[in-house]
């Protein structure tokens, strides 16, 4: 599941047409979805660059994100913590898992275990894993054996 939207390549091009629209459309959307207002963001995300490696973006319409440290505070720009996300469509819990879905699911966010920083915008950039080993597809994966293949 992608939470993120990228400005495209070549959006700057499109954006003094795009904005006003991008802007009312994103507006509307954080209305019905409950999420804060995002004001201009979609307008200043179309005539940004292109994003560089490990920047996934910004939240999408109706998902907040935020970068915590590991008392559950929000970190300030540019410091690596714990990404955590919250919206309405992402997953209730791990299905006979309490004890997984505790740890996972706290005060209504999702804490994801992907090690991130965002900048003042709230562009989020993943810098690593809070553990070495994740599930893929009910495989066990660790970044070092990906990483050794690339």
């Amino acid at each position: 599941m992608n939470c993120f939207m990228a400005a495209p390549a070549d959006a700057a091009a499109d954006a003094p047409a795009a904005a006003p629209a991008a802007a009312a459309t994103a507006a509307a959307a954080d209305a019905l979805s409950g999420a804060p207002a995002t004001g201009d963001r979609a307008a200043e995300d179309a005539a940004s660059p292109a994003l560089a490696a490990g920047d996934v973006g910004v939240a999408m319409l109706g998902t907040e994100a935020v970068v915590r440290d590991e008392a559950g505070g929000p970190c300030a720009p540019g410091e690596i913590g714990e990404l955590t996300l919250r919206g309405p469509h992402l997953f209730g819990g791990y299905v006979g898992e309490p004890d997984a879905t505790r740890e996972a699911l706290r005060d209504g966010w999702l804490w994801t275990g992907d090690l991130a920083s965002q900048d003042g915008r709230g562009r989020v950039t993943i810098r690593g894993r809070r553990r070495d080993l994740y599930i893929s597809g009910g495989l066990n994966v660790f970044p070092t054996d990906v990483e050794a293949e690339i």
